[in-house]
């Protein structure tokens, strides 16, 4: 009877202990996101425009390039939006996305002219360019703790345009100010845009059923459908933070 009794015990516990060991990671997490992040654009000179000229005709646009470089600057944008993670392997895993973008230029000191084109003023004109992204990126978790996971993420963003909403300020020379708010969906001529997307991330497990993320992430555009002398590529790098459902 004893040894019924401990050939019982030793049946159970090694059941229990294969149940452990065959342990499944949830295939499916759903959540929502929000991005808080530094944008700005790199420009370039597009010189297939001049293959077919002499010399360096494009040098007067490098030298455009390096005066807005020293009148423009990069501000605070966002990005929040929906999330779906497929687990092809508790190291592997394809997180596609549906986000709302918001990314910054900022032209300063502007110089404003009346209809004789004489200099009456200075503005700033604050540009929020909005997108709607579609990220596709495939995450690598390369260390699994019971509660906390690390893992690097690589992948392409597509970018749809949407419109512009500008803040308008100007101080003229008599003393007056004045701020206004515009919305033009034609100031950017790329409607799409392709860019890299990189990140390190943390997530870790509240529960079975929910999962904290923390995530410093880089944007890179590095496609342009724009065929002008001038390319703008924008970028962006931040902190992405975001709540999952695991199912």
């Amino acid at each position: 009877m004893k040894k019924l009794i401990v050939y019982i015990f030793l049946l159970s516990f090694c059941f229990t202990s294969a149940q452990e060991t065959t342990k499944e990671y949830p295939k499916h997490s759903l959540g929502v996101n929000f991005q808080g992040n530094y944008s700005y654009r790199y420009l370039k000179v597009n010189r297939k425009l001049f293959s077919c000229g002499t010399g360096n005709p494009w040098e007067n646009y490098e030298a455009l390039i390096q005066s807005r470089n020293k009148t423009e600057q990069g501000g605070f944008g966002f990005t929040t939006g929906i999330n779906y993670v497929l687990k092809l392997h508790k190291n592997v895993g394809i997180e596609i996305a549906a986000q709302f973008a918001g990314r910054k230029n900022i032209f300063k000191d502007v110089f404003i002219l009346d209809g004789n084109f004489h200099e009456i003023g200075k503005g700033t004109i604050n540009d929020t360019y909005l997108y709607v992204d579609f990220p596709v990126k495939v995450n690598y978790y390369f260390l699994n703790k019971e509660k906390f996971h690390l893992f690097v993420s690589s992948g392409l963003n597509t970018s749809i345009y949407l419109t512009t909403k500008s803040i308008i300020k100007s101080e003229y020379y008599d003393g007056t100010n004045a701020k206004v708010k515009r919305t033009d969906r034609n100031k950017m001529p790329d409607k799409v845009l392709l860019s890299y997307i990189g990140s390190l991330g943390f997530d870790y497990d509240i529960s079975s059923k929910f999962t904290l993320r923390i995530e410093p992430i880089v944007n890179v555009a590095f496609y342009t459908n724009r065929d002008t002398p001038i390319l703008q590529y924008p970028y962006s790098f931040g902190l992405n933070t975001g709540v999952y459902y695991n199912f």
